[in-house]
């Protein structure tokens, strides 16, 4: 089976300047070589395939993405096949002789290291090299000249801001082809790309000039040391919320006399133009231009961020009247974050109030919270006599006053009750099983004259508490 051909063709589809060029005694002594696009000596790169001396070939680069960076960066490249074990004369000593190579620069000066093939050298000046390279067979010499290219670029003198833009201008060798004004020492914003720039307030302005080939940088201070000024806020409140600004005058020597506030609309401090506070229902930004003693003029502004606040859709309690030591469960119903006065987070919380007491919960998103609360009323039980008033006595006359017989229930939860009132002949003449029911005096609808009755009255509360009272009642005419 015949071996398909690979043409020596790298990823951006160029073919080798030189294909299967000879360098050595053996067949297999070929190389093939990308010169970089130049009108002067270029660097190169060699590169020697893989395979134990024993197999691979020259082709295995020609698809690297390295051989074409390094074609775009102005290095030439070759690629070369040497010997392998299995051919005269035997052995590897043959195969590593066809591959190596070495490089020897003159002057030896300002190289990082003359026995490279790519050194780098730290010239000051315009220099020449000469490349001897040799593979133990044959030598060849390559001229390598270096130019130097001299950038520089020199900024005005620091200066100070008052009032009016400065114009700022560079001076740099005629050379240049480019030039980029900057806020940022790492250039990450454009401000101007001709020589001058205005400067419209005080900072530190970069500029960088270059010749494709090299760049030079310098800086100039734009001072603020006759007005500068800061604006001073909480930049992130939620809505319903007060913002306050307060400008602060970091030239004190030179007082601020002016303020002009944006918008308009703001809630001035009484005793200091300063100062504002307003209430946004939506982000926005706030504004300020001011005039000092020394007649300068600057303005600043600064961005609030307005967040929506939590939102509870419904807050309720299972039972609002609990008698101590019984539970209730309280319930919430939102999308934000839930945090109850127990440390809770769920929406749903079962607990035993001890007191009565309003019982809150804090609904919260990344930014903002809120607080509501539900009020619980916790009742003691307490199955006596200071909760169930038992009367020993009545004036039925239609006074209005004390007419009827009754107990009383202070708030005790009873679930039975037992009430019988006697005669001195032990007739029954009263008995009830609702705590609610009244006595008028009378018996079989006759009304009962002064006298004095026995009764006893049995009763149980929640919690299986109970009351049993006997005595006398003494009917008052």
């Amino acid at each position: 089976q015949n071996k398909k051909v690979v043409e020596p063709i790298n990823l951006n589809g160029i073919t080798a300047d030189y294909v299967n060029e000879t360098y050595g005694d053996h067949q297999r002594n070929k190389f093939d070589i990308w010169l970089a696009k130049s009108d002067k000596p270029t660097p190169l790169v060699i590169y020697i395939h893989g395979g134990g001396f024993g197999s691979g070939d020259k082709s295995q680069h020609y698809n690297s993405k390295q051989l074409v960076s390094f074609l775009d960066k102005g290095i030439s490249v070759a690629t070369i096949n040497y010997r392998f074990q299995k051919h005269e004369p035997y052995g590897i000593l043959a195969s590593l002789n066809d591959s190596t190579t070495t490089y020897s620069w003159l002057p030896i000066d300002f190289l990082s290291d003359p026995n490279v093939s790519n050194p780098y050298t730290s010239a000051n000046n315009n220099i020449l090299y000469e490349l001897i390279i040799s593979n133990g067979s044959c030598d060849d010499t390559l001229i390598q000249e270096i130019f130097i290219s001299d950038v520089f670029v020199e900024a005005p003198q620091d200066t100070s801001y008052c009032s009016t833009p400065i114009l700022l201008g560079v001076v740099s060798n005629s050379n240049i082809n480019s030039i980029i004004w900057s806020s940022n020492s790492f250039f990450l914003d454009t401000l101007s790309n001709q020589n001058n720039l205005l400067a419209l307030s005080p900072n530190i302005y970069y500029v960088k000039v270059s010749d494709s080939i090299c760049f030079a940088v310098d800086s100039v201070n734009v001072l603020s040391d006759l007005i500068d000024v800061e604006l001073i806020a909480d930049t992130l409140i939620c809505r319903g919320d007060t913002v306050n600004i307060k400008l602060n005058n970091i030239t004190t020597v030179n007082p601020i006399i002016s303020f002009s506030w944006n918008p308009s609309n703001l809630v001035f401090n009484e005793l200091d133009s300063s100062e504002v506070s307003d209430n946004p229902i939506n982000s926005s930004i706030y504004s300020v231009e001011v005039f000092n003693s020394a007649g300068c003029y600057i303005s600043d502004s600064i961005y609030i961020k307005v967040v929506q606040n939590p939102v509870i859709d419904s807050l309720w309690s299972d039972n609002n009247d609990i008698i101590s030591g019984s539970s209730t469960t309280l319930h919430i119903i939102t999308n934000d974050s839930i945090l109850w006065f127990n440390e809770s987070i769920d929406s749903v919380l079962q607990f035993s109030p001890d007191i009565s007491a309003w019982y809150f919960v804090t609904v919260y998103n990344n930014s903002c919270l809120i607080r509501d609360s539900v009020y619980l009323f916790v009742r003691d039980l307490i199955c006596s006599e200071d909760s169930i008033v038992i009367p020993t006595g009545f004036t039925p006359n239609n006074d209005n006053v004390n007419d009827f017989y009754e107990i009383k229930n202070k708030g005790v939860d009873i679930i039975y009750f037992n009430l019988k009132i006697y005669n001195r002949l032990g007739q029954v003449v009263f008995s009830s099983n609702d705590i609610d029911s009244k006595w008028d005096g009378t018996f079989n609808g006759v009304k009962l004259h002064a006298q004095v009755f026995d009764f006893f009255v049995d009763i149980q509360c929640s919690g299986g508490k109970k009351l049993f009272k006997k005595g006398n009642i003494t009917l008052i005419e």
